[in-house]
């Protein structure tokens, strides 16, 4: 779908549309040449001040055509041969302005991405420092009020009815303590191993574990490995877990069941490229933005507490690496894992937020 041009964009266009007018009339009764490829030009440089590529693109297409049709209708002046240079002078003008234009604009498109990410990161550490002081202090007293009620439970005889309330109470606790250990999680991981190990034959593992339940549900799970076997440096079982949190995501996206997610690797020189993609019903653009918020989630408080894709994000980052999805409305969602074959630099330092 076409974004429709912002008031600014549709005044720039209505006024390029007017001087590129006069300029043309102005052609007619004298030729121009190189001068009157100058003003178009203008009209080019005018397109950095609009959003997108549109205004650059209407810009040097209408100067080029005005500059030929000067040509042929403006009267003649000068020698031929001196008239169809100064064109063509007037016309490189022109194209070399829209494409230093177009190349500016993508550098600028990609600076604000990456400032995203910076900005994205450094509110993912701040709220992991937060998690951290909340693990802290909430992980002893719920362990303490778990052990109590344990010992009850094993000493104390109670009716059924009141045992069974405090069996409710312990696994609440337990739950709890796992959430306080996905919140240390979240920030970073929990202290690992870097072991050199093929990615392939730890995919093969994960996707061993959820075959069951994808067959289940009619979803078909595609593998296309850039070559038999790949070793990299990382952490196995972190690994594993974000290509794990990625399938079973994939799978949820299917709400009716039936569909197909593929996952597949590219070896990029020094660094493997891992992607999982489906064709389920998409995230929309809004949410797009915010799928590694921490406890930000499109689920039933049932199936999760919108920690997992956060987590995902700091165990590839802690890995040195980089983790990006792309996604359409009811075309589906692919998620990007970039990671380093030897492992974090070590000169890279990761702040344990258990200290």
């Amino acid at each position: 779908m076409v974004n429709s041009p912002s008031s600014k964009e549709t005044g720039l266009i209505l006024g390029a549309i007017a001087i590129a007018g006069g300029i043309f009339a102005g052609d007619l009764m004298i030729p121009l040449g190189v001068a009157g490829g100058v003003p178009y030009v203008v009209l080019v440089l005018l397109g950095l001040w609009s959003k997108g590529k549109r205004f650059i693109m209407v810009s040097v297409i209408a100067g080029s055509l005005l500059n030929i049709l000067g040509y042929y209708f403006s009267p003649p002046g000068g020698e031929l041969w001196k008239v169809i240079f100064n064109r063509f002078l007037a016309l490189l003008a022109i194209w070399v302005t829209a494409i230093l234009c177009l190349l500016y604009k993508k550098s600028e498109s990609e600076l604000g991405k990456t400032n995203q990410q910076l900005i994205h990161s450094e509110k993912l550490s701040a709220s992991g420092r937060l998690a951290a002081s909340i693990a802290h202090e909430f992980n002893n007293p719920i362990c303490g009020i778990r052990n109590a009620l344990e010992r009850l439970i094993e000493k104390v005889p109670m009716e059924k009815g009141y045992m069974d309330s405090a069996s409710i109470a312990v696994n609440e606790c337990n739950r709890i303590a796992r959430l306080i250990r996905q919140l240390n999680d979240f920030h970073r991981p929990s202290t690992g191993v870097f072991e050199i190990f093929d990615i392939h034959e730890a995919i093969n593992e994960i996707t061993v574990l959820l075959s069951k339940n994808l067959k289940d549900k009619d979803i078909t799970l595609e593998k296309s490995y850039c070559q038999p076997t790949l070793m990299i440096k990382a952490i196995p079982d972190q690994i594993k877990q974000v290509i794990l949190n990625l399938i079973q995501n994939a799978e949820e996206s299917y709400a009716k069941g039936s569909g197909k997610i593929s996952v597949s690797t590219e070896q990029m020189n020094s660094q493997i490229k891992i992607k999982v993609k489906d064709s389920g019903q998409g995230i929309t653009k809004s949410n797009l933005e915010k799928i590694f918020d921490p406890f930000f989630t499109t689920k039933s408080d049932v199936k999760g507490i919108g920690l997992g894709l956060s987590v995902s994000y700091g165990i590839v980052e802690n890995h040195g690496g980089s983790i990006t999805a792309k996604s359409k409305i009811d075309e589906g969602t692919c998620f990007t894992i970039i990671l380093p074959l030897e492992g974090r630099p070590e000169n890279e330092q990761t702040i344990d937020i258990n200290n």
